[in-house]
């Protein structure tokens, strides 16, 4: 099994089920899928599908999806069941989290989104005061028309599991309050006869784009009076952001989730700082104190702009001074002038921090990001930025560049639209090649990690996610594969099967390449940039299993909203 983690805070709720998991999965396990679930299964859709089972015990229902050739998420918060669940079944390839309802902390930042979620006498664990936030929760991780299925258990706890009264009117609420539409509602006897205990089933559906997100977008970048690019420059850095970064996001309050400010003013800057250098105008009267913060960068690479880059001496003070003024800028004009149409309340909202300590260097990692302060992004928005922005961007880019135009001695045409293309990391190599042969210069083998042959010639370096389909020069995106092999894979998405059984060869090249390498720098690289761009919980240091049930995760969602080809 996958992804099979052991490092939850256990809740008292659990207890029960940490105490006696033996006993629990053999009465899970007594009961047919089939027969539990008769009054839904002809509303769970032919695959294959990406399902999400919370609260997944024994993983009894988690198989019977995996069997029909759909692929599964499994979340369970008791350890000593999700053992039982791999002792059950070893040869599964059920992806198990640690994750828990009201929070699902991991899932929420994986950008991942489910056909049919199912939740199967999990509701009367979550306390009446949580339920709004963690429906909201399950609702955002449905895909446009995905579905809902969610069993109630009423009656009485003479085990003292922690079960809450629950009623099928109370979710209904909570469904229309989220746009969800109830498609059915039975009430059924409970199949183990127990004395007083009854079930309610109801399975909701989702429609495509409930949030309102898209027409909100599509009001700001097509009908908002606008005197500057700055309204189309931010929501194209969130665009972004959402693209590259996602895992950097954390909940906030209402539904919504907080950003780093250092990170939207990082890209801000990269963003303009091309257009700035071109001499092209993005305001009647350029504001002094903007052109000011990119003048300081004259030196800089845009791409060198990115979460883990280090600067040293005067560059680290004129960067650390550029995202100030950055900062306050974006706080000043976009965000208060992005309003809702209507009521003209503002659509984000910039709280400024105190800033990174004043030193001769400067790492761009988290807590520097961070230290800038939060930018907070209305959750629905962000769920449509992080799904869509393949096809939210190249819309943006018209809008800025039919925006340019406009304006004054302006250029015209093509020369616009080419300036605003977003300089993605270049396809390099060579710092992963040089890892490679030095391991091997040292008496170490070095396999291909998709074939597990032992590279004992020509070796080449594999982009896991290939930059057509993800441009990503992450450490951990770099991996040695057999020439003929890289060749065959090509531009596709490495399928769920494969990365499964290249696991132990991947996790064994970061430890050695990135973790132990002689040079400090890259050991503090590689974690950095796994944390900026992979679901990882930012409560602690990920570990080498944790990464990679984050490039599991980052897979789902890739082949979710690109609809790459996939390598089998």
């Amino acid at each position: 099994m996958v992804g099979c983690a052991n490092n939850v805070l256990m809740s008292p709720t659990w207890t029960s089920y940490e105490d006696h998991a033996g006993a629990y999965a053999a009465l899970f396990e007594s009961l047919a899928f089939e027969t539990i679930h008769a009054s839904i299964l002809d509303l769970i859709p032919d695959g294959p599908l990406r399902v999400l089972d919370m609260g997944a015990g024994s993983g009894r229902d988690a198989a019977w999806f995996e069997a029909r050739g759909h692929e599964v998420v499994a979340c369970e918060p008791s350890p000593a069941m999700r053992q039982e669940a791999v002792r059950i079944r070893p040869g599964s390839k059920v992806r198990w989290l640690p994750d828990a309802l009201p929070d699902l902390a991991t899932l929420s930042r994986s950008g991942v989104s489910f056909d049919f979620i199912l939740v199967a006498g999990v509701w009367m664990h979550v306390a009446p005061a949580d339920r709004p936030w963690a429906f909201r929760k399950l609702a955002a991780l449905l895909a446009p028309g995905g579905r809902l299925a969610i069993s109630l258990r009423h009656g009485p706890d003479p085990e003292n599991r922690g079960f809450h009264p629950v009623s099928a009117s109370e979710l209904e609420v909570l469904a229309a309050n989220l746009g969800l539409v109830c498609l059915r509602k039975t009430d059924e006897a409970d199949e183990l006869g127990r004395e007083g205990v009854s079930w309610s089933v109801l399975v909701f559906q989702l429609p495509d784009d409930a949030t309102g997100a898209l027409p909100l977008l599509r009001s700001i970048i097509l009908r908002d009076r606008r005197s500057s690019s700055y309204k189309l420059a931010l929501l194209r850095v969130l665009c972004r952001i959402a693209e590259h970064h996602p895992g950097v996001a954390r909940e906030a309050e209402h539904g919504g989730v907080d950003l780093p400010l250092g990170l939207v003013a990082l890209t801000w800057l990269r963003a303009y700082l091309p257009l700035h250098r071109a001499g092209l105008p993005q305001h009647p009267q350029q504001a002094r104190g903007f052109s000011e913060d990119l003048a300081r960068l004259s030196d800089l690479d845009p791409q060198d702009l990115r979460p883990g880059w280090v600067v040293v001496g005067g560059a680290a003070t004129a960067l650390r001074a550029s995202l100030r003024g950055a900062a306050t800028t974006i706080r000043k004009m976009p965000v208060t002038y992005i309003t809702y149409p209507g009521d003209g309340s503002q659509v984000f909202t910039a709280l400024p921090g105190p800033g990174p300590a004043e030193a001769g260097r400067l790492c761009l990692d988290e807590p520097c990001l961070w230290a800038f302060g939060r930018f907070q992004v209305p959750g629905g928005l962000w769920q449509a930025l992080c799904r869509f922005s393949a096809w939210i961007d190249p819309l943006l880019r018209q809008a800025w560049a039919d925006y340019m135009e406009s304006l004054p001695e302006s250029p015209q045409g093509a020369q616009l639209w080419n300036a605003l293309k977003w300089v993605d990391p270049r396809r390099d190599t060579t710092l992963a090649r040089a890892l490679a042969e030095g391991l091997r210069a040292k008496g170490r083998k070095i396999h291909c990690v998709w074939s597990g042959k032992e590279l004992r010639r020509e070796l080449e370096i594999d982009h896991c996610f290939p930059m057509a389909v993800w441009p990503c020069q992450d450490l951990w995106n770099l991996l040695p594969a057999a020439p003929a092999v890289n060749n065959q894979k090509r531009d596709r998405l490495v399928s769920a099967a494969l990365l499964h059984a290249a696991q132990d060869r991947i996790l064994d090249w970061w430890d050695q390449a990135y973790l132990r390498s002689p040079d400090p720098r890259i050991a503090e690289r590689f974690p950095i940039e796994a944390r900026m761009t992979l679901a990882l919980d930012a409560g602690r240091v990920p570990s080498l299993e944790d990464m990679m049930l984050g490039v599991d995760l980052k897979r789902m969602a890739l082949g979710r909203n690109r609809e790459v080809d996939v390598w089998e």
